[in-house]
Parts: structure tokens; sequence; C-alpha cells
């Protein structure tokens, strides 16, 4: 799960049919997120747009983190989650519904005691 890479935080965002809001968190973690960090976005069996909008989130917006997408059968909250952890490779791991964002407090407070760690 947890690899010897430079990732320090993995965020895990998962989603089930999110079109109204998935773009808007993903902008939210493109505004503080950086190289050292990933986002793993799971679809959950998403019967809406949700996947159109995040690959055009990838294609047109600006991001330092690297980003994973996974799409599997719906599981559930607690199956995505699982999926995430599975996949994610930063020291520290946080969580991200596709209907939150976070904001600059999250950059203020959380990112600046991550920055301050060595990796």
């Amino acid at each position: 799960m947890i690899s010897n890479n430079n990732i320090l935080l993995s965020i895990i965002c998962r989603s089930y049919n999110g079109e109204k809001y998935i773009f808007s968190a993903l902008k939210s973690l493109a505004n503080y997120l950086n190289e050292k960090c990933e986002v793993i976005i799971v679809d959950n069996g998403s019967i809406d747009n949700t996947l159109s909008i995040v690959k055009n989130f990838l294609i047109n917006e600006k991001y330092l983190f690297k980003i994973k997408v996974i799409e599997q059968q719906n599981s559930g909250p607690g199956g995505s989650s699982n999926t995430g952890l599975d996949n994610a490779s930063g020291k520290y791991i946080g969580f991200l519904d596709c209907d939150d964002i976070y904001l600059e407090v999250f950059k203020s407070k959380i990112l600046k005691i991550l920055n301050d760690e060595e990796i």
C-alpha cells in the first residue's frame, strides 16, 4: 500500500453519480496540492457523466498532483474507500467525497505541516 516514493499525501476521492460536484471537488484540490501529492478518484459504478467530467478536468485544467482514476462496480462507500487505500502510495491519507471541497484552511494548516515534514 505505502511505498517509498516521493508521495507525501494521497487523497482518495470517492464518487458515485457525482457529475454535479466532481469538478468543484477536483478544482479545490488543484488549488492546493503539489507534486508531493496524489489524488485517487474511485468511481463507484456511476451511471451519469461523472467520468466524462473527470476526463475533461484532466485534459483542460492545470494541476500539479499525480492522479489515478479507478472505475469499479458499485461496492458502497466502504468498498470504494478500500479500493482507494489499496492504490494509495502516500505517507499520509486523506479523503474527499465528490460533493466536498477543500478550503483555504487546508492549505494554511494541513499542507503547511506536511510541507515542513521531511520525506
